[in-house]
């Protein structure tokens, strides 16, 4: 297919109006805002993102009647292939496998790739910092201690940048690159104030994913462990009474999603009392200040006191992040705020890469692709747009013999955790998710980072692929094009500031080893309607809007 002109196929939309969570992490008297219909608000799409958007999957164009002509059904010789012996059948319904039209393979090489224009955010300009130690930033020696048992050596630019600012009482706003340190940006200096004057609760940290929340807490527990460090992390799918007592015990942290923790203090607001709270920490900023957590976060934030300082760290500048700096330059206070000034927003040691193949046979191409020689042994992630298409290809995989698992938000709290945890050890090669891995997830071993499904957020491209290329390590990804994706991969090269190269994986060896994938993809699906996926929140869903056409 030819590739249009990103300027004829890119817009984009200025935010006019910002998120009703930012007047409250800045006003003095917070309030719960009454959420308006999205069709009345003006503000940008990468603002409205959400958990249901992330896995929300593009609609398919309808096909013209010439397209869905059959042709007559071919005989296929028996052949051997990486999978075994097989028969080169036709792929559904007696259509034959078609190799990509030639048309659909040019691409033009003059096409536009302008860099990304970032909407006019007037923030001070950044300077990058220069190079320099922990203990140059005024970091206790006992971290620094702590640095070197974990063979953290040098620290990042968002963590040259950013930690003396904290620690001299300033609130910050910090974008950088994914995987370039940003947990130990604001952890490293927390912990330096808390050794000063130990109490709890000392900080509260938001994460916008269960995962994340989780590794936080990790990384916190690692640096301050010769303190006696009390954390809790409170999470959905996690038993409320112990998380209860949990913050009944005043950890110096918390670390915690929105979601829960406006449970708890809505069940019993005297829980835990953030009156003390020195640090507020929003982690995927841009995420955190959404309408979809919007209603979560006011519970918590009329919670906290006024004096505190608010850190907020992000891979993706938003309307609402510009808000809230405007908002506190009107009161006269200046946020410390540190950018990337790269147009590149990946890191240079990252390989990206696309492959261009037709919608029908996306599976086939995809396990040919895994079973190329240099990625038989290395860690991948599978990203995908649904949560019913992550367990599906899972499925498929394993039942074609590779050492796979899944995760998304349909599984339990202890399936999740368990499927990182294998992945992390490395019993499986293969994790195969949506979008609530594709922010903050450190795994250092991941080489591989596969788009299944080409994501419709340029900026949900640029958190999954940094999933791997993570503090000066390589590593590639590659998104498989389809002829409906064009649009979608012309913006992302706009984001990101430049063109992805092209990788081929041979039409014949697929078509061989086709068959037997066809038949792990109806095992698959087989396997999805025996066990009624994603059927309670089907039933839950029909219950909500019975309830709210009885209301009404």
């Amino acid at each position: 297919m030819k590739r249009k002109s990103s300027a004829q196929k890119v817009e984009h939309t200025k935010a006019t109006k910002a998120d009703t969570t930012v007047s409250n992490i800045t006003n003095s008297e917070p309030h719960v805002p009454q959420l308006q219909n999205h069709a009345q608000k003006n503000i940008s799409n990468k603002d409205k993102l959400s958990f249901q958007n992330l896995e929300k999957s593009n609609s398919e164009p309808k096909l013209d009647k010439e397209k869905k002509k059959k042709t007559e059904p071919t005989t296929f010789p028996v052949v051997e292939s990486s999978l075994g012996p097989q028969t080169t059948a036709p792929i559904s319904n007696n259509e034959n496998v078609t190799p990509i039209p030639d048309s659909a393979k040019q691409i033009d090489d003059n096409k536009s790739t302008k860099a990304y224009v970032e909407p006019e955010y007037k923030f001070p300009t950044s300077v990058t910092p220069k190079a320099c130690s922990f203990s140059d930033l005024g970091l206790g020696a006992w971290l620094i201690e702590a640095l070197k048992a974990v063979e953290i050596k040098s620290p990042t630019e968002t963590q040259r940048a950013s930690i003396k600012p904290i620690i001299e009482g300033k609130d910050v706003i910090s974008c950088a690159k994914t995987g370039s340190g940003k947990t130990a940006a604001f952890a490293l200096p927390i912990l330096h104030k808390l050794a000063q004057d130990p109490y709890g609760v000392f900080a509260l940290v938001l994460s916008p994913t269960r995962e994340l929340a989780i590794q936080i807490g990790e990384q916190f527990t690692v640096f301050g462990k010769s303190i006696n460090l009390k954390i809790s992390v409170i999470v959905g799918g996690l038993d409320m009474v112990d998380q209860a007592l949990s913050l009944n015990a005043r950890p110096h942290i918390v670390i915690a999603t929105p979601g829960r923790l406006a449970d708890h203090i809505k069940s019993n607001s005297d829980v835990i009392n953030f009156n003390k709270v020195k640090f507020l920490v929003l982690d995927e900023a841009d995420r955190l200040l959404t309408d979809s957590f919007a209603p979560d976060m006011s519970v918590i934030l009329e919670k906290l006191p006024k004096e505190k300082q608010t850190l907020m760290f992000t891979a993706t500048i938003s309307e609402s992040i510009y808000q809230y700096y405007l908002r506190k330059k009107d009161a006269n206070i200046d946020p410390f705020v540190h950018i990337c000034q790269d147009n590149i927003r990946t890191v240079d040691t990252l390989s990206q890469l696309y492959m261009l193949v037709p919608s029908y046979v996306k599976d086939g191409y995809l396990v040919q692709l895994l079973l190329k020689p240099e990625y038989e042994d290395i860690s991948i992630i599978i990203f995908t747009n649904m949560c019913r298409t992550a367990e599906s290809v899972n499925i498929m995989l394993r039942h074609l013999g590779f050492k796979s698992n899944s995760l998304h938000s349909k599984m339990s709290q202890h399936e999740r955790l368990n499927s990182i945890n294998l992945f992390k050890a490395q019993n499986t090669k293969i994790l195969v998710t949506t979008g609530v891995a594709s922010r903050g997830l450190d795994i250092p071993s991941v080489e591989l980072v596969v788009n299944f499904d080409t994501p419709s957020d340029a900026d949900e491209y640029i958190h999954r692929v940094g999933r791997t290329a993570r503090i000066g390590r390589s590593g590639s990804a590659i998104t498989i094009m389809t002829e409906r994706d064009e649009e979608r991969i012309l913006s992302i090269e706009n984001r990101i500031g430049k063109k992805l190269d092209e990788i081929k994986v041979s039409e014949k060896e697929v078509v061989v080893i086709l068959s037997k994938v066809i038949a792990a993809r109806r095992v698959a699906t087989m396997n999805l309607i025996d066990k009624s996926f994603g059927e309670k929140d089907r039933i839950r869903k029909k219950k909500v809007k019975r309830a709210k056409r009885l209301a009404a």
